[in-house]
Parts: structure tokens; C-alpha cells; sequence
């Protein structure tokens, strides 16, 4: 076993080469770039790779800095001394990259928003200061295993959070507290089997008590506590959308909306009524499990405005294809909206359409006017 010094440090003389460890590089491989797209989002994270197959992009472009590459390496345990983990990037990308049949230049990418993050892409995983609670290689992690106080390396997630907090916990350890309580480790195979089926924590989360109920080994308990846990968390981004009281753009609506909508898996739209200084005075959801909005009838969507005496409405609604697009049906929707609007003497502000990662607005489109 190695040797450590007071701060946990390993020393490099007891330790075999990086890289010579037999560790499985599909499996590396897999939880980096799932590590990627929780940090970064996964539309982000596809952009920078298909900017690496229609660009001709440097290797100081795609490959990671020295410094932070060797300090990401030495946590995970592939290199024990200052230089090593830059030293032996060039053969571990090839290895890499030939287990998992990927481009070694996709390799070194993936490795470089890992350590390093991307002004467009998002923060690091393994930075300056680590995002251990989303980051899927913590367990073979020095940092995270042994972390300020080494005692802690040997007990369990539940006491490691009350004593230092979630940031000490991965997201599956999280998991396993929720599930199992003091007795959870993360390492459960009911953990894994949820991990391997959603494969974001946002997926767990967004599923209901029956669809939890039909997986092989889970409670009626641990359901309903799953289950429970993701309605908490939709009324508090609901609390949350109620601090924002004016719409000035369209982008005001698709941060105060994204939230929700992003976890429909059909359309679903949200009427928000507005007086003539584009205060909110309250919203209407439409959600009845149709795969489009576009059957919805104009007069049962413009109902709520005129009880509520508005002078303007707004309309948004999501895309689960993750294309912000309108469709021909959402084209004619809007105007027979717009229509109706001029009817009953209601002006039209927007209608938006959202999505992971960015939104389309009818308005900014100049697709409103009459």
C-alpha cells in the first residue's frame, strides 16, 4: 500500500506507472463523458465534438493544459507526480481512444472539458475546485477518498454528508442515502440499475411513483420517496419562476420556463397574462399528454385571459425533440391565435418555443405582425 503524507499526498516512489493500473477504459471512458454532459450539458458537449469532425482545430485547441491535466490525473490516481500526467497523454488518448473505436483527437477533447471546462461548453468537472457531486469518477478518486480529514475515507456517505456536506458525496452515494438511508453506500445495485437507466440524476427525477414502481427491486417506500423528492423540486423551481414579475424579451420567458417545460416528454404550453406593462399577473398551464399543442383550441387557451382581465398574453411551450423549430402546425397555430387575440381585443406579445439549450420567438422572428 502506498504511503501518504500528512495531507493525504501519495508518495510517487511506492506507486506503479501511470496508466499500468489494468483499469477498464470503456468504463473510463463512459463515466467521463457522462461526467462531460452533466457539467456541460450534452448539446453542448455534441456541439464541441462536431466542431471537431467540420473544423480543423489545433491540438492546443483540443487537447488540455499541462498543469491542470496532471493535477486531474493525480486525483483519479493515473499519475503520482507533478509532470507524469501530461507526459504520458499521447499514449493513454491512443489506448483510449482504441478500446472505445472513438478518434484520439475526441479523446483528448472529452479529457479537456473535463479538467479544463470551456467558455461555451461550462465549468469544469475535475477544476480548480472539483464538482464531485456530478463527477461518475469519484470512486477511484484520491481527493475525493481521502479527502481534508483521511478518517473519512472509511465512513459511510450518510455521516460523510452531515459532517462535511453533499459536495462530499457523488451523485449516486446521494442516491443511495435517499434509498437506503444511513445504511447506503452508493454502491448498491439498485443504484446502478437506476443510474444505467436514466443516466442523469434530471431523468430520475422527473419520473412518477408507477413508472418507479415497475423497476426490479425498489420498494413501495423508496418509490414514493423518489417520487416525492421530484415533486418538492417542481414546486420549488415554481417558487422560483414566481419571483420573476416582468417579462421584458424572449428570453426572459424561456429562463423563467426552461426549467420546467425541459422535463416534459410531450408538448406542453403555459398561457401568461400580462397587463399593459408586461407585469405577470398569473399563468395557465395546458398539459393533457397530447403530443402537440397545436389541437388546442384557441378559445379554451384565451379563456383564463379574460377572466383575468388581462391586456396582453404570452404563450410558450417546449420541443421535446430538442429542436426549437416550428412546425407548419405551430406556424398556423400562432396565427390563428394572433386572430382570436384581435377578436377579443388582447395583443399577442410572443409565443416561444423552448428547448434544452435554446429557444425560437415568433416575435423575434417578426412572424407576429399582421
Amino acid at each position: 500500500m502506498a504511503e501518504t503524507d500528512q495531507d493525504g499526498n501519495h508518495d510517487s516512489a511506492a506507486e506503479k506507472p501511470a496508466g499500468d493500473d489494468g483499469r477498464d477504459l470503456v468504463n473510463f471512458y463512459t463515466r467521463l463523458t457522462r461526467s462531460v454532459e452533466q457539467a456541460c450539458g450534452s448539446k453542448a458537449v455534441a456541439d464541441c465534438l462536431a466542431r471537431l469532425r467540420t473544423e480543423t482545430l489545433s491540438d492546443e485547441e483540443i487537447s488540455p493544459d499541462r498543469n491542470a491535466l496532471s493535477r486531474s490525473f493525480r486525483r483519479i490516481g493515473f499519475s503520482r507526480s507533478e509532470c507524469e500526467g501530461a507526459d504520458f497523454l499521447p499514449d493513454f488518448a491512443a489506448r483510449v481512444a482504441h478500446a472505445v473505436s472513438r478518434p484520439e483527437r475526441q479523446v483528448r477533447l472529452l479529457l479537456r472539458l473535463f479538467v479544463q471546462g470551456d467558455d461555451a461548453a461550462g465549468k469544469a468537472v475535475c477544476g480548480a475546485t472539483p464538482q464531485c457531486y456530478i463527477c461518475q469518477l469519484t470512486r477511484e478518486c484520491d481527493q475525493y477518498n481521502i479527502p481534508r480529514k483521511p478518517e473519512m475515507a472509511t465512513r459511510p456517505p450518510a455521516e460523510r454528508f452531515m459532517v462535511d456536506n453533499d459536495q462530499a458525496l457523488s451523485a449516486q452515494e446521494l442516491l443511495g442515502v435517499i434509498l437506503f438511508g444511513e445504511k447506503g453506500t452508493g454502491n448498491e445495485e439498485l443504484v446502478d440499475t437506476l443510474m444505467a437507466r436514466y443516466g442523469r440524476l434530471r431523468a430520475i427525477f422527473r419520473a412518477d411513483a408507477h413508472e418507479f414502481s415497475g423497476i426490479r427491486g425498489i420498494t413501495k417506500p423508496q418509490a414514493l420517496r423518489l417520487a416525492s423528492i421530484a415533486a418538492l423540486h417542481r414546486r420549488l423551481l415554481a417558487e422560483e419562476r414566481g419571483a420573476m414579475l416582468k417579462i421584458t424579451c424572449a428570453r426572459d420567458i424561456y429562463h423563467r420556463y426552461l426549467p420546467e417545460l425541459r422535463d416534459y416528454r410531450v408538448e406542453a404550453a403555459v398561457l401568461l397574462m400580462l397587463d399593459p406593462q408586461n407585469n405577470i399577473l398569473r399563468d395557465a398551464w395546458f398539459c393533457d399528454g397530447s403530443p402537440t399543442v397545436a389541437h388546442l383550441a384557441t378559445a379554451d387557451l384565451l379563456r383564463p385571459a379574460v377572466r383575468e382581465f388581462a391586456s396582453r398574453v404570452a404563450l410558450v411551450h417546449n420541443h421535446p425533440s430538442n429542436n426549437p423549430k416550428p412546425s407548419i402546425s405551430d406556424i398556423e397555430f400562432t396565427k390563428r391565435l394572433r386572430h382570436a387575440c384581435d377578436i377579443i381585443g388582447l395583443s399577442l406579445v410572443d409565443h416561444v418555443i423552448v428547448t434544452e439549450s435554446e429557444y425560437y420567438s415568433f416575435a423575434e422572428a417578426g412572424m407576429l405582425q399582421p
